[in-house]
């Protein structure tokens, strides 16, 4: 008796028909009917129609019935050879190596469960290894998922810093925006000022510009009235001349007229024949009222062209300008009448 194991099997729940892949149980493994069946060591199925080396058929023990487990495929399986030919020695040496396998996967089992590595291996009845993740493994896993947990709270609650800091942030750039906006808006008013000064200042440089303008015009005026005033002066200080001639010519006049009239024929035939009471009559000499009236004229003609000499160094005006003028005139116009 021995045990076969090449391949691996596959079986459906409710089914006898066992379906194998490399298993060569003809060709290699000399199976035979009456031939024990297991896929986990702890039920035996009897196996009782080969069809070839990859199908056979097997049935429990000793009730008859199909495979009762759940959906297999490509799973190890091992098959108890030559099982109706053995001894009861046989059998026995067979069943006392299994439960040495038992042993042996109990001991590793327990070697599994107290083992501080994250895998153990284990034998299976079939003589496969296989590497088993142990309870420190797990713990190990735990211990790793918790702290990868904690790690990703860790991040979390980062986050959450950052995101509160990021609405710091944003509400300060805000915040930065407005007083830049006010300043920039600041700025503008204050520009509108500044343009408006500029504006202002060059509305004064105009009106300046158009003051030394008029001022120039001014002192054009006062050359001109000067030069003015200059040729009345002279014609005033003419006639004033030609009028103390008068006075002269008048108070000669009145002299003789006084001769004339007390005098003789013979000093009447000086003057012609004609009498002084003729020369007043006919109005060829002025009388002493007339006299009289054109040394007060002469008088005022001269207080006007006193004043208006001493104004001719600083500005007059228009109105002081047109008052001179008409009195210079009403005098003038009063002397020469007279002289004429």
């Amino acid at each position: 008796m021995s045990l076969y194991d090449t391949g691996t099997v596959s079986i459906n729940s409710g089914s006898n028909t066992i379906t194998g892949t490399g298993t060569n149980w003809v060709s290699i493994a000399g199976v035979k009917e009456g031939d024990l069946f297991t896929v986990d060591g702890a039920v035996f199925y009897q196996i009782y129609l080969i069809n070839s080396n990859e199908e056979m058929l097997a049935k429990t023990i000793p009730d008859g019935l199909p495979y009762a487990g759940g959906n297999l495929s490509g799973v190890k399986y091992a098959i108890i050879r030559h099982f109706t030919d053995s001894t009861n020695a046989n059998i026995a040496s067979a069943i006392m190596e299994l439960q040495q396998k038992w042993h042996i996967r109990e001991n590793e089992m327990t070697d599994w469960f107290f083992s501080a590595e994250i895998t153990y291996p284990i034998t299976s009845l079939t003589g496969v290894i296989n590497e088993i993740i142990t309870p420190f493994g797990m713990n190990s896993f735990s211990d790793a998922a918790q702290a990868g947990l904690a790690a990703a709270n860790d991040i979390e609650g980062r986050m959450q810093t950052a995101e509160g800091s990021l609405t710091t942030l944003e509400s300060i750039v805000d915040t930065k925006i407005a007083t830049s906006q006010g300043l920039i808006d600041d700025a503008t008013t204050n520009a509108g000022i500044v343009l408006g000064y500029k504006n202002d200042v060059e509305g004064w440089h105009t009106t300046v510009g158009n003051q030394y303008t008029q001022i120039g015009t001014w002192y054009g005026q006062i050359d001109t009235w000067q030069d003015n005033v200059s040729d009345e002066l002279a014609l005033t200080v003419t006639a004033k001349d030609a009028a103390e001639a008068a006075q002269e010519a008048a108070e000669l006049a009145e002299a003789n007229a006084v001769e004339i009239t007390s005098g003789t024929a013979q000093d009447s035939q000086k003057l012609g024949g004609v009498n002084a009471n003729q020369f007043f009559r006919i109005g060829l000499l002025p009388t002493t009222a007339q006299v009289t009236n054109l040394d007060t004229e002469l008088q005022v003609l001269t207080d006007a062209v006193a004043i208006n000499t001493a104004k001719v160094s600083s500005p007059v005006s228009p109105a002081e300008k047109l008052a001179y003028d008409n009195l210079l005139l009403d005098t003038s116009i009063k002397f020469w009448s007279f002289i004429i």
